[in-house]
């Protein structure tokens, strides 16, 4: 209680059981003073949402605030947040941009916005983060296309919907293929839903060239089985998921799925480092399951690479980002 007495001002409790809230409450209470502010509405940028049926959270607010402090609160929308240009590293030709220009302040702030509540930005922010040390100005214009973005979509969030049909943890996994022209790694990609929206997504840069697309897709399997076991004994804790059920993990690529589900390794996978068939060991033990899904519904696609403005959109529908509800119409409930 010390500790809390100097270090804390605000704290967001958590839980499904209203006595055992209540109780944590009180005690805490005995302790120090304590005012309850009610159903948490804002949450370090966040802003969340409550209707009967539904809690909505985005960052409509701390979007304006990047928008007008980096001067693009009236551009132009755009309705993706990339073109189909290439970004790749400064040439030798190419001035340097002038250090007054606040390019690593902008992928900053973009990064915290697609770590939150934006998984469509996680691909674009890893990407341009790559360049921070040595940025030109096509670089910075990339920023500012994804500003552009952001004008278009100021309130887009993620929507849980309750009560609904039960649904287990479902993850996707996938990866490009030496689509970085610099390095020639690939990009991995890893999205779960937990009643039908995300609760946890990734954009990586590979450590080391794939050989094949086979190998770069069974590569980004191993990240997401990692993230699978992490959230799988989370929700285990809560008593929220059966152990003994094997969790889904999509992918769009056919020899990854034979892989790992292979229970001995075949000439094709001798040569991949020990650590990356942590993800076979997961399925041949029922943690996970390898699923076949086609590449056009795997919301994980935009994770991984750029995207045509309709296959971008259509991905956005996967992700089940939409527009949030203003606070004005959602009706709060505790």
């Amino acid at each position: 209680l010390r500790s809390i007495r100097h270090h804390y001002r605000r704290l967001l409790a958590v839980s499904n059981h209203r006595p055992l809230l209540d109780s944590a409450s009180d005690k805490l209470a005995s302790g120090v003073r304590v005012q309850s502010l009610g159903p948490v509405k804002h949450l370090l940028g966040w802003k969340v949402d409550r209707t009967p049926t539904s809690l909505s959270i985005s960052q409509p607010a701390f979007t304006t605030e990047i928008l007008k402090r980096f001067k693009m609160d009236a551009c132009t929308p755009s309705p993706t947040p990339y073109d189909t240009t290439v970004i790749s590293a400064r040439k030798p030709d190419e001035a340097k941009l002038p250090s007054s220009t606040p390019y690593s302040a902008a992928v900053g702030c973009l990064r915290y916005l697609a770590d939150s509540t934006r998984p469509d930005l996680a691909f674009v922010t890893g990407l341009l983060g790559r360049y921070s040390h040595d940025p030109c100005q096509r670089h910075w214009h990339a920023v500012q296309r994804v500003l552009r973005y952001l004008r278009h979509t100021p309130t887009h969030g993620i929507t849980y919907k309750n009560p609904m049909p039960y649904q287990s943890l479902q993850a996707y996994s996938d990866s490009d293929y030496a689509a970085c022209l610099d390095t020639r790694r690939s990009t991995s990609g890893f999205v779960a839903f937990w009643r039908h929206a995300p609760i946890a997504w990734q954009s990586k840069s590979k450590k080391f060239v794939a050989s094949s697309t086979w190998e770069a897709e069974y590569v980004s399997a191993f990240h997401a089985s990692q993230h699978i076991n992490c959230l799988r004994n989370l929700l285990c804790d809560f008593r929220a998921l059966n152990p003994s059920t094997p969790t889904p993990l999509h992918i769009d690529n056919a020899g990854t799925i034979t892989t790992a589900k292979s229970a001995h390794p075949t000439p094709k996978s001798k040569h991949i480092d020990v650590k990356y068939h942590y993800v076979n060991e997961q399925v041949l033990r029922r943690r996970i399951t390898p699923v076949k899904i086609p590449s056009r519904d795997n919301p994980a696609d935009c994770l991984t690479k750029r995207l045509k403005p309709t296959v971008f959109e259509h991905q956005l529908t996967t992700l089940r980002l939409t527009a949030t509800p203003s606070s004005s119409a959602a009706t709060v409930v505790s």
